[in-house]
C-alpha cells in the first residue's frame, strides 16, 4: 500500500548548498526524527530514544567515507512506523546501532533495515517521500540499479568520456568524490576550500570542497554541484561494486527520483 509523508531537508550554515534530508518516524509511539540514509548499512537511534531497549555490544563496525566507524552497542526496535493510517509502513523488531551523545550529526538514521524492500519516490521540490507508489507513475524509461548485498542503490554518472559509478545516497549532504579519481580528472573538479566535515558514523576531517562539473545521470544533465575530496575508493568490502563518488544532495536535489529497491530499478519522476 502507498503512503506519502513530508521531508523535511535541513540546509547547512557553514557550507551553501549542501543539507541533509528528514522524515518523521513513529518508535514504539513516540515521534522521532530520522536522517533518511540510503547510503546506511545499519541505522542508528540515539541514546535516550533507546534506553529502555536490551542493548548489546556491536558486531565489527563497517566505515564511513572518512574513515572506519567507532565501536557502537546495538538495539533491537520494537516497532517502527513512518506515515499514518493502514497504508503506514511498519517495521518491526529492528536491530539498530545506538549513537552516543559525543557523536556529531543526526543521532537518528533510517538505514537499509528499513530501507530495503520498498519503493522510493523522492520528490525534491514538493518536499514529500511516497513509498510503494504504484509503477506507472514514474518515468518509462526504468534502468537496472547496481545494488551491493547491504542494499546500497548504484548509478552511473558520466561527463563526455568519462564515467564513474555513484552510490545514489540520500544520507551525503554534499557529493563525495574519491581524491584519487579527482586527481586523475583535473579538469571536472574546481577547488574551493578546505572544510571540517563529519561522516554518518562521526569521523571528522579536514575535507577539500570543490565544484564538480556538469554531468550525466540517466541521459539527464546536471548543473555543476558542491562536492568534497575524500579517499573513498576501496572501502567497499570485497566483492561489492567498487564505485568512486557517493552522489548526495546538491546533485540529487536537481531532479525527482524513483528507487525502486524491490524491483532493483531505477528512473526519473516527471516533475
Amino acid at each position: 500500500m502507498t503512503v506519502t509523508v513530508p521531508l523535511h531537508i535541513e540546509g547547512n550554515p557553514d557550507e551553501v548548498g549542501a543539507a541533509s534530508v528528514f522524515i518523521d518516524v513513529d518508535v514504539t509511539g513516540t515521534p522521532r526524527r530520522f536522517l533518511f540514509d540510503t547510503g546506511a548499512a545499519r541505522g542508528r537511534i540515539a541514546m535516550d530514544a533507546a534506553a529502555s531497549f536490551d542493548q548489546t555490544p556491536s558486531a565489527t563496525p563497517g566505515r564511513g567515507a572518512l574513515g572506519a566507524a567507532r565501536p557502537q552497542r546495538r538495539t533491537r526496535v520494537p516497532f517502527l512506523r513512518i506515515g499514518t493510517g493502514p497504508s503506514a509502513l511498519h517495521a518491526d523488531d529492528v536491530v539498530m546501532e545506538v549513537a552516543s551523545a559525543a557523536d556529531p550529526g543526526p543521532p537518528d538514521i533510517l538505514g537499509q533495515e528499513v530501507i530495503a524492500g520498498h519503493r522510493w519516490d523522492v520528490r525534491f521540490p514538493t518536499r514529500t517521500l511516497t513509498i510503494d507508489a504504484d509503477a506507472e507513475d514514474a518515468d518509462a524509461d526504468e534502468r537496472p540499479l547496481v545494488l551491493s548485498s547491504a542494499g546500497h542503490p548504484h548509478v552511473d554518472v558520466t561527463w563526455d568520456a568519462v564515467t564513474a559509478l555513484a552510490v545514489w545516497d540520500s544520507g551525503a549532504g554534499v557529493t563525495v568524490v574519491d581524491a584519487a579519481f579527482a586527481s586523475r580528472h583535473p579538469t571536472l573538479f574546481t577547488p574551493l576550500r578546505n572544510s571540517r566535515g563529519h561522516d554518518a558514523h562521526g569521523i571528522t576531517a579536514d575535507t577539500a570542497m570543490v565544484t564538480m562539473a556538469a554531468c550525466v545521470v540517466g541521459e539527464r544533465r546536471f548543473a555543476p554541484s558542491l562536492a568534497a575530496l575524500a579517499p573513498i575508493a576501496g572501502i567497499q568490502p570485497p566483492g561489492e561494486p567498487a564505485f568512486d563518488l557517493i552522489i548526495g544532495y546538491p546533485l540529487l536535489a536537481q531532479a525527482d527520483w524513483r528507487i525502486d529497491l524491490q524491483q532493483g530499478t531505477w528512473s526519473f519522476l516527471p516533475r
